[in-house]
């Protein structure tokens, strides 16, 4: 069992949950007063559902990050161009996150954590 990888895994998990759960709460509560009918800040409800929807999804495929890292854990040897690919899309999400919200939200921290462990695992592997 590769520690790092499976250590990658458990983060992975840990983001989606916390962005799913959080967002419920501190982010759709909100927009669900707002969705109140006769609310002067209301959007179009294919919106709202488009938004959320979307927000949910980019958690599910966070958990299908964490379950291919939790493959690779397993694995003997873990494919190098596999862990290079997840890598850089790890660095590319947080650059972006750090980026888009000027580093005042603390998701790139546990995306760069992970960007780590994989780097880390094809350093040693």
């Amino acid at each position: 069992m590769h520690t790092l990888l499976l250590i990658a895994a458990c983060l992975a998990v840990l983001l989606a949950a916390a962005h799913s759960l959080l967002g419920e709460r501190l982010v759709f509560a909100r927009l669900a007063q707002r969705q109140a009918p006769g609310s002067a800040d209301r959007m179009p409800d294919r919106h709202y559902a488009a938004l959320r929807t979307t927000w949910h999804l980019t958690s599910l495929l966070g958990l299908g990050f964490a379950g291919v890292l939790f493959q690779l854990a397993g694995d003997d040897v873990p494919d190098p161009r596999l862990l290079l690919l997840i890598t850089l899309l790890f660095i590319a999400a947080s650059v972006y996150w750090i980026w888009g919200t000027r580093g005042r939200h603390p998701g790139w921290i546990v995306m760069v954590m992970i960007a780590i462990c994989t780097a880390w695992q094809l350093a040693i592997s």
